[in-house]
């Protein structure tokens, strides 16, 4: 079975390419936006709950102030390194996901 050639591509064919790649950019950076603030979010409001737990537990005298604060820092700090590793996690498909977007929907020959 012989494969049909392609056409060369004509000055339209590449505007249109360039259309769908850069919309298939701004979609993809778009959702990588929403996802970092989405997962900001989601650290403070998990790291406000934290702290009103621990000002419950010392307001209650189970917890001495010096321990409360060092078991606050050291939550902060977690979260601090779980949101530093955000970028690489959203950046490792990021260049496929352009890609596989920009030519869904796309005529083959």
């Amino acid at each position: 079975m012989a494969r049909r050639r392609r056409r060369p591509l004509t000055q339209a064919d590449r505007v249109m390419e360039l259309i769908q790649e850069g919309t298939s950019l701004q979609i993809e950076m778009l959702g990588a936006a929403a996802r970092v603030w989405s997962e900001i979010v989601e650290h403070v409001a998990g790291y406000t709950q934290e702290l009103t737990n621990e000002l419950l537990r010392f307001s209650a005298g189970r917890t001495r102030a010096d321990a409360s604060l060092n078991r606050l820092v050291e939550e902060g700090k977690t979260r601090v390194r779980k949101l530093e590793d955000l970028p690489t996690k959203i950046s490792q498909d990021f260049r496929a996901n352009v890609r596989r977007r920009s030519r869904a929907g796309r005529p083959t020959d």
